[in-house]
């Protein structure tokens, strides 16, 4: 990493991957923890009712990372709620990274975290499950089965908004 910084931002599932890489940094006897900030935005490009918090334009910013992670999909109940975070962040991107190289002088590298895979009954399990389905919509209250259209989705925008992907979705 050097001495490049790193804003992982996005909903609970991307402070789960934040948490995770800096144990992994700190477990194998790295020094560059520090450099790894997370800060929560669910939606990112706009405050959750009644939320303090800040959307992705702003922590950037604030922040002035050289590498920015961001996701978001977990809090989203339907395709219209994600593409119209994709429509947004489309239209934000470009003046934010005007912005960092004017302000810092450094390309701000963008990469999008594709959805965990999740499962109906989630909540009742302790240990990894060790066969994956998707169960009928109606049955899902967490959206799950919409998890592969957000993640199509967020690697279609890519071209468009010059962005890297992950992935860490099963599809």
């Amino acid at each position: 990493m050097g001495n490049r910084t790193v804003l992982i931002v996005g909903d609970s599932t991307l402070q789960q991957v934040a948490v995770t890489l800096i144990n992994m940094i700190i477990t194998w006897g790295g020094s560059c923890a520090d450099q790894i900030t997370f800060a929560k935005s669910y939606f990112l490009t706009f405050k959750k009712w009644g939320e303090k918090k800040r959307n992705i334009v702003e922590y950037v910013e604030d922040i002035n990372p050289d590498i920015v992670v961001f996701s978001a999909g977990a809090h989203l109940h339907d395709f219209g709620d994600m593409y119209s975070v994709m429509e947004n962040l489309r239209k934000l991107f470009p003046s934010m990274r005007e912005n960092v190289l004017q302000n810092s002088n450094k390309n701000i590298t963008l990469v999008w975290k594709t959805q965990n895979p999740g499962h109906v009954t989630c909540d009742s399990y302790k240990e990894p499950q060790t066969q994956y389905t998707l169960a009928k919509p109606e049955m899902d209250n967490y959206c799950w089965n919409l998890h592969p259209s957000f993640d199509e989705l967020s690697r279609n925008y890519s071209s468009i908004m010059n962005y890297q992907v992950i992935f860490v979705s099963l599809f």
